[in-house]
């Protein structure tokens, strides 16, 4: 569908107006931009393209001259044409990962606002849900780009745990970071979801961390369906130290720690 936009770069390309090379032109040249965008604030990115039946909400405030707002507020003058518009969508390489082994739905794990990260999760019933996931950190400890994001255990309905993994920043010893070649695990999180509405977060662990020269052992975290007991074993890298930390989840996805 032509896109309805002018511009110096499509007369300077001799793009005919309301065509399909418009199109083209028009959506290699945002794109660009959006990757110029992106890799100012270290993530690479790519471009998709969707249908979408109606034409964005568009604020009623100045516009922003350059940058990602900019090209929101371009796609707001677009002509939506006959019903239907293209629509610009930055899939950002980092930013985003499907939850992996989710049995009852699909679900995405992805930068909302960064820093805040959350997961849209949508089940069975096909209603897609927002849960703002929580990160514990201390000091410079940060986290970068989503390596991925698995269930561990379902109960469908009522709760599931999952893990999620990021780039670690650089600890005080100049390690952990994207590039210093350690082979870092870099950051990974424990999550338990209650699936009953309203869904959230109802537990959130840093269980390996680089920063925090901490890691599970033994193939934990595990969860035990028939106790509903999920166990967390991990170690100090620092000092050699093991803990266990045992948590009862109970049908409403709350979690309660067994001491």
């Amino acid at each position: 569908m032509p896109l309805g936009l002018k511009s110096p770069f499509l007369e300077a390309a001799g793009v005919e107006p309301n065509s399909d090379a418009e199109n083209k032109h028009v959506i290699e040249f945002y794109g660009r931009t959006i990757m110029a965008e992106a890799h100012k604030s270290g993530f690479g990115v790519g471009v998709e393209y969707t249908n979408v039946r109606s034409k964005p909400t568009c604020p009623d405030q100045p516009r922003p001259t350059s940058g990602l707002k900019a090209i929101r507020a371009t796609l707001c003058d677009m002509n939506p044409g006959v019903g239907t518009i293209l629509a610009l969508l930055a899939a950002t390489s980092g930013m985003s990962v499907p939850l992996a082994r989710l049995h009852s739905g699909q679900g995405t794990v992805h930068y909302f606002h960064p820093p805040n990260v959350v997961l849209d999760l949508r089940l069975a019933s096909g209603k897609m849900n927002r849960i703002p996931l929580s990160y514990e950190e201390i000091g410079q400890q940060r986290r970068a780009e989503i390596w991925d994001a698995t269930v561990l255990a379902e109960d469908s309905g009522h709760f599931m745990i999952f893990t999620d993994r990021f780039s670690s920043n650089a600890n005080i010893q100049g390690e952990c970071g994207a590039s210093d070649g350690s082979g870092s695990d870099g950051e990974r999180y424990l999550h338990v979801v209650k699936l009953t509405t309203p869904m959230r977060e109802t537990l959130s662990l840093n269980i390996d961390s680089c920063y925090r020269s901490l890691s599970t052992t033994g193939g934990y975290p595990q969860y035990d369906p028939v106790t509903h007991i999920l166990v967390i074993k991990t170690k100090h890298e620092d000092t050699d130290e093991t803990s266990i930390t045992r948590y009862r989840i109970a049908a409403d996805g709350s979690a309660e720690l067994i001491h």
